[in-house]
């Protein structure tokens, strides 16, 4: 059997692939940010975690309401993350250092929802991660660092220089 013929490589998804692709689809639709996206920029912006397994969609009676991804980038990845560059598809396992990267709530308490799951150690990792705070434009307004290792004080805000070196 062929490579085609097997269901295996990017053109020829699992049924489950392509059910992430509509369910995160549905989603950018629905949001405001993901809404004023090119059709290239959505998919440079989620096609990479979906392959690599790197998201997470939350759904409530089989409907997608929310969803989540993340990346391990190394330095030039997190300069062009917090620059709101798009990052390049190798970027998402460039590093080890854990970023949530992207974050689709469009329904009204998703965010507050997803956030506290995300923060409940072992959820999504035990480890230390970060994640930025966005404006209009794909702007950084802040950087968090959350650090599970420092119960009383978890999150940390970071400057962009130290991203920008």
């Amino acid at each position: 059997m062929s490579e085609a013929a097997s269901g295996d490589g990017p053109e020829f998804p699992s049924g489950a692939k392509l059910r992430v692709y509509g369910d995160t689809l549905f989603l950018a639709w629905r949001s405001a940010h993901h809404q004023q996206m090119t059709i290239a920029n959505l998919r440079s912006a989620l096609e990479p975690p979906i392959d690599l397994g790197q998201f997470r969609i939350f759904r409530f009676d089989d409907v997608p309401r929310g969803m989540f991804t993340w990346g391990f980038l190394g330095p030039e990845a997190e300069a062009r993350l917090v620059s709101g560059q798009t990052l390049r598809p190798e970027d998402w396992k460039s590093g080890t250092r854990m970023w949530i990267v992207d974050l689709i709530a469009p329904y009204p308490g998703m965010t507050a929802a997803m956030v506290r799951w995300i923060m409940k150690p072992g959820n999504l990792t035990d480890r230390d991660f970060l994640f930025r705070r966005v404006v209009a434009g794909n702007r950084t307004r802040r950087i968090v660092h959350i650090d599970f290792s420092r119960p009383q004080d978890k999150a940390r805000i970071r400057p962009e220089s130290d991203f920008l070196g």
